[in-house]
């Protein structure tokens, strides 16, 4: 389905409002996926192909922007899946090994943000890595 700010644009035919992109060359592949509005068993196979996966960090609780103002809508309305929780991201990509993991396009309400915060912790102990401005991919 469509997120909240989207809902208007629906047709009636079906699909989403979201694009990732999977980058290969030279027998690496890098999955790019700032928008995630829900993780399924295909989603998770197609991370377990790819050397480096980037993914949507925005929020770290469903409830993120209440906490900023009331009346907001939630993270999973407006298609971000949040961070924490037994539905969120981390625990459900637990079992994507392979790849190289960093979370992108981190709202600024976010914790993970604070290096000294327990969400940037448990981000960092959980095997992901946090973007931040600047940050570049070197591979040599």
């Amino acid at each position: 389905g469509l997120p909240s700010y989207a809902e208007e644009q629906d047709t009636g035919i079906g699909g989403d409002a979201v694009v990732g992109l999977l980058l290969e060359n030279a027998g690496r592949r890098i999955a790019y996926t700032p928008t995630v509005p829900e993780i399924d068993a295909n989603l998770k196979t197609i991370y377990n192909t790819c050397d480096v996966i980037l993914v949507d960090g925005t929020f770290w609780s469903d409830t993120e922007l209440t906490g900023t103002q009331a009346g907001t809508p939630s993270a999973r309305k407006i298609g971000h899946v949040p961070l924490s929780g037994s539905e969120g991201t981390i625990e459900l990509l637990a079992d994507v090994q392979r790849p190289e993991k960093i979370f992108i396009h981190i709202n600024n309400t976010n914790p993970i943000l604070d290096p000294r915060s327990i969400e940037h912790r448990a981000v960092m102990e959980a095997g992901w890595q946090i973007g931040y401005d600047g940050w570049q991919l070197n591979w040599l």
